[in-house]
């Protein structure tokens, strides 16, 4: 059974946000300085930076969403930070991250199985995490494709996504103290 331990303000998020670093320089700030927001976001109108979802995180957000339901949240209309309980273990559960890349416009780099969820149950329309104006020396770290590029697997395949040249690991943000991932099943 899934508990709410409690939900941020949308302002908390944002301050939140503004405070995540890079994951191998915890000392930059990439959204210090972003244009931050919760948005409506038309899902025709972003691109995903993944090329694949696994079966089995589908289905875990399948699951998810159906619990939620219960508890009136929805994946895919937050405004905040929600923490959740399961089995003693506590994560969060942010909206989708859209960031617009210079280059490339809304590109989304957190969320993807959630939101091709909710693209095949015919949803146009997200909440989202939307940052605008990040620090250009810290881009986002892969490429984004078509929605029709993503392929579902069993297990992660060779091509994950289309990297960036050079290490692009260095562009990593952390954001695991918004939505830890320690939480698997339901």
């Amino acid at each position: 059974m899934v508990k709410i331990v409690s939900e941020t303000t949308e302002q908390e998020l944002i301050d939140r946000i503004r405070d995540v670093a890079l994951l191998k320089n915890p000392d930059i700030r990439p959204y210090r300085c972003a244009e931050v927001a919760i948005r409506e976001v038309n899902l025709a109108d972003i691109k995903p930076t993944t090329l694949y979802v696994l079966s089995k995180n589908l289905e875990f957000q399948r699951n998810l969403t159906a619990t939620l339901a219960g508890h009136d949240l929805d994946p895919l209309s937050l405004s905040g930070v929600a923490e959740l309980e399961h089995q003693g273990n506590v994560t969060g559960l942010i909206p989708p991250i859209v960031e617009v890349d210079a280059e490339h416009g809304p590109c989304l780099i957190d969320g993807a199985h959630r939101t091709y969820i909710g693209r095949q149950a015919g949803r146009s329309i997200i909440s989202a995490l939307w940052i605008e104006g990040v620090d250009p020396n810290y881009p986002i770290y892969a490429y984004p494709n078509d929605w029709v590029d993503i392929v579902e697997y069993d297990s992660i395949p060779a091509v994950k996504k289309h990297y960036r040249e050079g290490d692009y690991s260095r562009l990593y943000r952390d954001i695991s103290a918004l939505n830890g991932s320690a939480m698997r099943a339901i």
